[in-house]
């Protein structure tokens, strides 16, 4: 995964949208897709909605799931640098629940080396963490 493209992709479907609901779909979009690009991970046993397309919170869940056991790989630092840009985006990814769980969970382990150096608190308390 071309981690530049891979932002400039996310920027672009964000930047697109009209509104905030329609911007968050758009963005988990990419993130989904891009999720799925690492290696051993697809969207196979991702929840689907009435229509058969993927329930975007849900699909996320699962590409952060799978994300974090599958093995280093350059996509997965990429999928995870992209993460980091998208948490720099107003209201795309929710800041707390599951899903700020699982993404912490995930950039922890992907990014573990650039997080030490940067000092952070591993040991700390979920708000330090933030």
């Amino acid at each position: 995964m071309d981690h530049e493209a891979a932002r400039d992709e996310l920027t672009r479907a964000v930047e697109a949208a009209a509104d905030r609901g329609s911007r968050s779909r758009a963005g988990l979009r990419v993130l989904i897709a891009r999720g799925a690009e690492i290696q051993a991970i697809g969207t196979e046993g991702i929840e689907t909605g009435g229509t058969g397309a993927p329930r975007l919170g849900s699909a996320l869940d699962a590409i952060l799931r799978a994300a974090t056991a599958a093995p280093q790989s350059d996509a997965r630092r990429a999928f995870a640098v992209l993460l980091v840009h998208a948490l720099g985006v107003p209201e795309l990814l929710p800041p707390r629940g599951e899903t700020a769980r699982l993404i912490q969970v995930f950039l922890e382990s992907a990014l573990l080396n650039p997080l030490r150096r940067a000092g952070y608190p591993f040991d700390g308390s979920a708000y330090d963490k933030r």
